[in-house]
């Protein structure tokens, strides 16, 4: 009898899948790999967890949304953002029929959509600062070659290409005002609390997060978070006659915030997608300011989260976990400091 030759599996084989690994992706063994390691097949670091912000009713139908960036199906709302924090004032033209021509001079930039616009429009103030912008200067071929002179220059001057280094080489403030960087400033810091509080308290969360954290987030990020509305209604409603003057102001803004992007739905729904963008780097951010990394937390993947904050405290409770082994086989923890 003749013996057919069947090819062993790796040796990684029902031990470890990695669904954003071209390897395992085109893997023979896959389906059984999967098989033999149960819920572990579908199980992603921290930082690749799938997150779903935006409210259903504001979400457009998928052939309408662009999916090579986020921002895209938001263009003429990412334009605003940008053109008001380069010229101080609301953007007085919209980009219109000149979209599709734009977004394809931005993916010839290899970069994100909001950092072409805010490229072009720096390169724009610097070069013409009596004349009006145009929208269409966004469609030629010249808007993609600035943004490559642009990026390659802060890359080798600064390290990087993003808003601060577009800060550095222009002399300009932006990242002080890009919505992006104080959601992610905000997320770091909602995230860091919950983590140091969960660590050694019980208690009603959020109402602890807001009395301690609440000046040190953002109004757009207060905004779009569901469990801060319910303290804003009700300040609404009747204000606490001894609130000081600058949480009053606070909450004056971010109720502004909520006014304004209730009227304008794309823009909404741009502020959710940037959240969903910072997600992934607060969570790596905040992780190792306690020394872990993304890769010590596997987290299901079968659906997208739609609360944050849930999040934060789940990976804490696995911080908290680990924390009390290392406890209970006396190695050093995060409770070092109280008696043992």
């Amino acid at each position: 009898m003749e013996r057919v030759p069947v090819t062993p599996p790796l040796r990684c084989f029902g031990l470890e899948q990695d669904q954003a690994n071209e390897v395992c992706l085109t893997c023979a063994h896959r389906r059984e790999c999967a098989g033999l390691m149960g819920a572990l097949a579908r199980r992603v670091p921290a930082d690749q967890v799938r997150f779903a912000l935006t409210p259903l009713p504001l979400l457009k139908p998928p052939d309408e949304v662009n999916a090579a960036d986020p921002d895209a199906a938001n263009l003429e709302e990412v334009y605003a953002f940008c053109y008001e924090w380069v010229f101080h004032h609301k953007a007085p033209n919209r980009i219109g029929r000149h979209a599709a021509l734009v977004l394809k001079r931005a993916a010839q930039s290899k970069t994100s959509l909001k950092l072409f616009l805010l490229a072009n429009l720096l390169g724009w103030s610097e070069s013409h600062p009596a004349q009006r912008f145009q929208p269409s200067s966004l469609a030629g071929e010249f808007a993609t070659d600035q943004v490559l002179t642009f990026a390659a220059t802060c890359r080798r001057q600064f390290g990087t290409f993003d808003t601060t280094a577009l800060d550095q080489l222009f002399g300009t403030d932006i990242a002080r005002q890009d919505i992006e960087a104080l959601l992610l400033n905000s997320e770091m810091t909602a995230g860091t609390w919950i983590i140091n509080y969960q660590l050694c308290n019980d208690g009603h969360l959020t109402k602890a997060l807001y009395q301690a954290k609440e000046l040190s987030l953002n109004p757009y990020w207060l905004a779009i978070e569901p469990s801060y509305l319910p303290l804003l209604l009700a300040h609404v409603r009747a204000p606490a006659e001894d609130l000081s003057p600058v949480l009053r102001r606070h909450r004056w803004n971010t109720a502004n915030v909520l006014g304004s992007l209730k009227r304008r739905p794309r823009s909404a729904v741009a502020v959710f997608n940037m959240r969903e963008r910072i997600l992934p780097e607060a969570i790596r951010r905040v992780l190792g300011l306690r020394g872990f990394q993304p890769t010590d937390f596997m987290v299901d993947d079968r659906a997208a989260l739609r609360d944050p904050l849930r999040f934060w405290v789940e990976l804490t409770a696995a911080i908290q976990q680990f924390e009390c082994l290392n406890l209970v086989e006396d190695r050093s923890c995060a409770f070092d400091h109280y008696d043992r």
